[in-house]
């Protein structure tokens, strides 16, 4: 009965949550700053979808307790679903089904199973009083009398005022201009263009510093699958999904090589802070220097504990920005050293698809 009551809510929420996806899709206002959301002033950001969530909850017997994390947990739906304007829209796709994923699962574990029948029943009403009403039927017109037979006048074709006047003037010497053909788009590059990290596209090489010891090069892994987990401690979802991620390491074995790419401190303390890091008690300043990166490096080593090696971007971020990397983001790289997948939100569960594919040994028949 509860998982049944869990999957309903999740339904529900995925469907009147959806124009979320929608709103995260719009561009950003050119005066909003690319790194830190509109929300992180403390402005909620309008959301009408999020709204009548949020009025559907207000509604239940919620506990002191219950209420404060309800009213947590959307603040950072809202912020997560908070639209960039350098994210395509496959981007934002995978960005709204990781929130969603994860709300989902925490929305289960705060609402006993009759809230989470109460919910229900309030996101069905609130469903079908949003549909839109049935289009009114239009009365057919009544037929025209055969004593009155209809008489149509013949059109003179109109002539556009540019057209009568080259037809008056053969010798006009400016003539309406002919269209031009589009160009074809530019082949993708290597030099930071846009075209840079999509898949499709070859990956950006690069050297950086291993922890432990010595440097590792994306060339050296070359006729090899392998999966760049680009990260920070301070991404809550590197930190709840390095055991996952660390499965697939052992389930693919010597045919995928893991590599972990740490960046900048995505949630930095004293500048963007979140409220799961508040609770994990996770307080990492911007990194001021390579050795401090390194050391932050280090210090998620010593606590995960991962399979995976971890290499360190360089200050400016060339990794990072080569890949488009976000908080959290997985690349997946062919055997022909091309971009054959990536996830802007790192999913363990949605990566096994793409390692089968990418694993796949085809072998050509002779004829």
């Amino acid at each position: 009965m509860v998982r049944r009551h869990f999957y309903t809510i999740a339904l529900l929420m995925a469907a009147v949550l959806g124009a979320a996806a929608l709103v995260s899709a719009q561009p950003q206002p050119a005066t909003a700053p690319a790194t830190v959301p509109a929300s992180a002033s403390g402005v909620s950001v309008p959301n009408p979808a999020i709204d009548r969530l949020q009025g559907a909850l207000a509604g239940l017997d919620l506990s002191s307790d219950q209420r404060g994390k309800i009213e947590a947990l959307i603040t950072e739906v809202r912020r997560q679903l908070q639209p960039s304007p350098d994210m395509s829209p496959e981007d934002r796709r995978d960005t709204f089904r990781q929130v969603m994923a994860d709300a989902r699962r925490q929305m289960g574990q705060i609402l006993t199973t009759d809230q989470q029948g109460a919910l229900r029943d309030r996101m069905q009403k609130q469903l079908a009083v949003s549909e839109p009403a049935p289009t009114p039927k239009v009365a057919p017109r009544a037929p025209r009398p055969v004593s009155e037979p209809m008489r149509v006048e013949p059109k003179k074709p109109e002539i556009p005022p540019a057209m009568a006047d080259t037809r008056k003037q053969p010798g006009n010497a400016n003539p309406p201009a002919k269209p031009v053909k589009p160009a074809s788009p530019a082949p993708p590059s290597d030099d930071g263009s846009a075209s840079t990290g999509a898949i499709g596209t070859k990956a950006a090489d690069f050297k950086l510093q291993r922890v432990g010891v010595g440097t590792l090069a994306l060339s050296s892994l070359s006729n090899r699958v392998v999966v760049l987990e680009f990260a920070s401690y301070s991404a809550p979802s590197f930190r709840y999904r390095s055991t996952a991620m660390d499965a697939l390491d052992k389930e693919y074995g010597g045919r995928v090589q893991f590599l972990v790419v740490y960046t900048a401190e995505a949630y930095p303390a004293g500048e963007w802070e979140i409220d799961r890091n508040k609770t994990d008690k996770v307080t990492i300043p911007r990194h001021p220097d390579a050795d401090a990166r390194l050391v932050a490096a280090e210090n998620a080593k010593a606590i995960l504990k991962p399979r995976r090696d971890i290499v360190v971007d360089t200050m400016d971020n060339t990794t990072a920005k080569a890949y488009r990397a976000g908080a959290h983001t997985a690349v997946v790289i062919g055997r022909d050293g091309t971009i054959v997948a990536r996830q802007q939100w790192c999913d363990p569960d949605g990566l096994k698809r793409y390692l089968d594919e990418a694993t796949v040994v085809k072998v050509e028949k002779k004829e």
